[in-house]
């Protein structure tokens, strides 16, 4: 992955975990980094990477909310994948594209780095 790209996915993240505050409501350290292809940590505790993109987490309705997201390019990973993912329930714009996102990356081989390629030069 390209150092710049990775930068800018771990900066969206540490603002994430400070405004969560996944710690213990004591403002002390709060920080995420991406140790490897497989580790996650946040705030010393070691999860599977796949939880930095599960809905569980919530990182991803925050960058789809806060605009992070190129849904040009989310829209064109769905044709290049030749899928047409349809949501049955009534959502928001932001809920279907969270839905949406959340459902190709979980088809990736590597989601981390589409993740990387689908979010906005901001």
């Amino acid at each position: 992955m390209p150092e710049k790209e990775i930068w800018k996915l771990l900066e969206l993240l540490n603002e994430y975990v400070e405004e969560k505050d996944f710690g213990d409501d004591l403002n002390e350290y709060n920080s995420a980094e991406i140790l490897d292809e497989k580790t996650l940590e946040v705030n010393g505790e070691y999860h599977d990477i796949e939880y930095l993109i599960s809905k569980s987490f919530w990182f991803i309705q925050r960058l789809v909310e806060q605009d992070k997201i190129d849904i040009s390019k989310l829209d064109k990973e769905e044709k290049n994948q030749n899928i047409d993912i349809c949501i049955y329930k009534k959502l928001s714009r932001d809920e279907e594209n969270t839905e949406r996102l959340l459902m190709l990356l979980s088809i990736q081989e590597s989601p981390i780095e589409f993740l990387i390629s689908i979010l906005k030069n901001v």
